[in-house]
Formats: C-alpha cells, sequence, structure tokens
C-alpha cells in the first residue's frame, strides 16, 4: 500500500492531498474541484485514509458554482481588429486563456 501512495504522489497532479480530518473532506474536495476547473485545468488527487473514511463527521458539503470567464466589450474588441488591419506587421501575444473552447466559439 505505501508503494502505491508513493507512486501516485509523483504523478504530476495538480493537486494532491492527504485529508487528516474527516471534517476537512468538504472543504478539501471543493478546493480540489477549484484547481481542476482554474486556469489550467488537470488532474487532482485526495488520498483518504482507511481511518479518516471511517468517521462520522457533521461537515457539510459546499455548493460548487459555476465559474464565469470574462468577456470583452464589443467595442474594445472592433477597436483591436482595426489595429490588426491597419498594421503592416502586426504582432499577436496570446496567453494560455486562447486554448479554450469558449474561446475559439468567438
Amino acid at each position: 500500500m505505501w508503494i502505491g501512495v508513493f507512486w501516485l504522489g509523483n504523478f504530476g497532479w495538480q493537486f494532491t492531498k492527504q485529508i487528516a480530518d474527516g471534517d476537512l473532506v468538504p472543504s478539501m474536495v471543493r478546493e480540489a474541484i477549484r484547481v481542476a476547473e482554474e486556469e489550467r485545468p488537470g488532474a487532482v488527487h485526495l488520498e483518504l485514509p482507511e481511518d479518516i473514511a471511517s468517521t462520522m463527521t457533521d461537515a457539510q458539503a459546499f455548493p460548487v458554482y459555476p465559474v464565469r470567464r470574462p468577456i470583452a466589450e464589443g467595442k474594445a474588441i472592433a477597436k483591436a481588429v482595426n489595429l490588426i488591419h491597419a498594421s503592416s506587421h502586426p504582432l499577436l501575444l496570446i496567453g494560455a486563456g486562447a486554448n479554450r473552447q469558449q474561446t475559439q466559439k468567438m
């Protein structure tokens, strides 16, 4: 069992934690979901030891709200398009957020 935990700990997760108290389960699950869905989505790992899994808790689950991505105003986009078209050698620096599916629909 220890070898399996060691191997999982070095897998390259975005977020990995061991739950040390049953009352922390809701907050740690919420944090894992937040990390998994943020700017660079990826895998997360929560280790739940057997002794903690068998404990009772009164902790309540946190609600998960959808993430709202900001969208540029139409005037700003039109101005940027005009500047790009008017430029003789435009240079575009595109951030990591451009690889999102919603960005491709714009």
